[in-house]
């Protein structure tokens, strides 16, 4: 059997017909890896801008956050610097408003430990002391206000110092140191008086006191201001009551039941520094006014004698101790003849006081006139201090408020005749 001819060109034509066939085979999977390499292209780049985009998101929110936190910081900067100036403006208000509360409160503290420290009697008192007075009057029907004072502190017709001062010499015997204003004179004059009446009534200030004999004692009045140095370093004892000055004059004597009571008037002015003659009664000008009467004794006086001896020292050791080689003052070199165990170890020169001075072993100052015995010494009475209890006669003891000085007593020396 004759085989049929294959036309000349069939496996060229089959390869053909592969290759052909395969051809869009490989243009479509060319295409399609194109596709999806485009695709990746794509999707990367998308994932790149994503990317981006994420960055830029975070830079963004890195940069808001940033930027907010800095705003936050700064405010709470600021706050905290307005808290600190507030907390600084505040404590310094505080710190201001508690100075001047301390200063406050250091000006009350003053005040009251003043009033405190004036309304105490002294340490070394032995009377009782009764609380100051009301500014308003004691008893019914009104009562002239204390003394007013200037600007300057004087007080009216007062010398410069804001006080005035007069010695005066009580003629002895002194049984009592009396300050008796107009109508209380006018009462004892009257022979109705009742001391202790009058001290109930505000007309009087008495003080018991050691008999004085012979000349009687100085006293020294001081009207307003404050006591010297000297004044205020002397003294003994102190014994205080009130006293309403009407008329504007005062009355001293040193016996209630002898005085010449109805030659108290109203004084005629004395020249500046003029001398008082001795005299039973002496009239004081005082202002009109609530006063507080301050009646010293000191130791050149019977009350101060009897004192002395309960001092630790005896009084001519003391002044030796305290004045080595100094003289010895007239008035205590008396009282060391008089009593000669005062100066111990040196007795024998007070019993033959003119050989000591002699042979050069004793100095006495020259004499003068009497040192000051008592001092009595009127202060306002808006001047918050105590007052003494006074005894059942009226009298205030003569021991009340009694001391020993700081110092040696060398005395006072009077301006008397």
């Amino acid at each position: 059997m004759a085989q049929r001819a294959r036309p000349a060109g069939g496996a060229s034509g089959r390869q053909g017909k592969a290759q052909a066939a395969k051809a869009p085979a490989k243009a479509g999977s060319s295409e399609r890896a194109k596709a999806v390499a485009s695709g990746r292209a794509k999707a990367s780049g998308a994932a790149k801008a994503t990317g981006a985009a994420s960055e830029r998101a975070k830079a963004g929110s890195s940069d808001r956050a940033k930027a907010g936190s800095s705003e936050r910081a700064k405010s709470v900067a600021s706050g905290r610097a307005k808290a600190s100036g507030a907390a600084k403006a505040s404590g310094a208000a505080k710190a201001t408003g508690a100075v001047k509360a301390s200063g406050a409160a250091k000006a009350v503290a003053s005040g009251r430990a003043k009033a405190a420290g004036a309304g105490k009697a002294d340490p070394a008192t032995s009377g009782r002391t009764k609380a100051p007075r009301p500014a308003g009057p004691a008893s019914g029907g009104s009562k002239p206000a204390s003394p007013a004072s200037s600007a300057s502190g004087r007080l009216p017709g007062l010398g410069p110092t804001g006080s005035a001062r007069r010695d005066v010499v009580l003629a002895g015997p002194v049984r009592a140191l009396a300050v008796v204003e107009a109508a209380g004179a006018a009462t004892l004059a009257s022979g109705r008086g009742d001391p202790a009446a009058l001290v109930r009534k505000e007309q009087a200030a008495l003080l018991a006191v050691e008999p004085e004999a012979g000349a009687g004692a100085v006293v020294r009045v001081v009207v307003g201001g404050s006591l010297t140095e000297d004044e205020d370093a002397e003294w003994l004892a102190r014994a205080r009551g009130p006293l309403e000055v009407r008329a504007g004059w005062v009355a001293l004597a040193g016996d209630l039941e002898a005085a010449p009571w109805g030659e108290a008037r109203e004084p005629v002015p004395e020249a500046a520094g003029a001398a008082s003659a001795p005299a039973a009664l002496h009239v004081v000008a005082v202002p009109p006014g609530r006063w507080t009467v301050h009646l010293y004794t000191h130791r050149p006086s019977a009350v101060g004698r009897a004192l002395a001896r309960r001092w630790p020292r005896p009084l001519g050791g003391w002044f030796r101790f305290e004045h080595p080689g100094e003289p010895v003052p007239a008035w205590l070199a008396a009282e060391l003849v008089a009593d000669p165990t005062l100066d111990p170890g040196h007795e024998a020169v007070w019993t033959d006081r003119a050989a000591a001075e002699a042979d050069g072993r004793l100095r006495v100052a020259p004499s003068g006139p009497p040192p000051v015995a008592y001092l009595v010494h009127l202060r306002p009475a808006a001047i918050a201090v105590g007052v003494d209890e006074a005894r059942a006669d009226g009298l205030l003891a003569a021991t009340t408020g009694q001391r020993v000085p700081a110092r040696c007593p060398v005395g006072l020396r009077a301006a008397v005749a």
